[in-house]
């Protein structure tokens, strides 16, 4: 398992692809952004399966978001 932390600043946009054998879990510290169109919760850890791309985006200030990446 390997956790990475994004700082990142309005209008940005980070792209994950999770491959065939991993797994990836996101959770936003602070700020505000969205995936899909869909306002992500402060502090709740979402998890996407193997074989997803997703981009989260990020819009009126600075946000700290936190990956954990798991190896099947």
């Amino acid at each position: 398992m390997v956790v990475v932390s994004f700082d990142l600043r309005p209008q940005d946009e980070l792209r994950i692809e999770v491959t065939p054998h991993s797994a990836v879990s996101l959770r936003l510290v602070s700020g505000s952004a969205e995936i899909f169109g869909y306002d992500l919760a402060l502090s709740h850890w979402i998890k996407f399966p193997p074989d997803h791309k997703f981009a989260v985006k990020f819009f009126f200030s600075s946000f700290l978001l936190q990956v954990c990446f798991f190896y099947l």
